[in-house]
């Protein structure tokens, strides 16, 4: 029987697990296919939400897709109008709270794209009006 097993990695090394599995699903984006690679069994899948472009970092990237049988996606989404509008009723109705690092107003705009690097730990927010 398939077993899942969900890892919080502020409280966990994933890396360090000691096990092999099917598919890991990397929300945070913060793997790269070679530790990803430790973790899969000889055909397992890693699946990433980090951004893959002309940009990405070369060691995310495999060099080929597939290598001893494991294989790699990224997951790219863009934001519709529909789904964002359901999200402001969910926080407008208090049923989703999300985590904001810091806000800043419009005339700091540049501080909110200075603080906006690194590993996020919540949204950056500028404030109008």
């Amino acid at each position: 029987m398939p077993t899942s097993m969900l890892v919080d990695y502020r409280e966990q090394e994933v890396t360090a697990l000691g096990r092999r599995f099917d598919v890991v699903l990397d929300v945070p984006g913060r793997l790269t296919f070679g530790a990803a690679r430790g973790l899969l069994e000889d055909d397992g899948v890693f699946v990433t939400t980090r951004g893959v472009g002309p940009d990405t970092p070369r060691e995310l990237v495999p060099d080929r897709l597939r290598r001893g049988g494991s294989s790699f996606a990224a997951v790219r989404t863009s934001a519709r109008p529909a789904d964002l509008a359901h999200l402001a009723a969910l926080v407008d109705g208090g049923r989703l709270r999300p985590t904001v690092h810091r806000a800043f107003p419009l005339d700091r705009v540049d501080d909110a794209c200075c603080c906006a690097t690194g590993p996020a730990t919540g949204k950056v927010v500028v404030t109008v009006g």
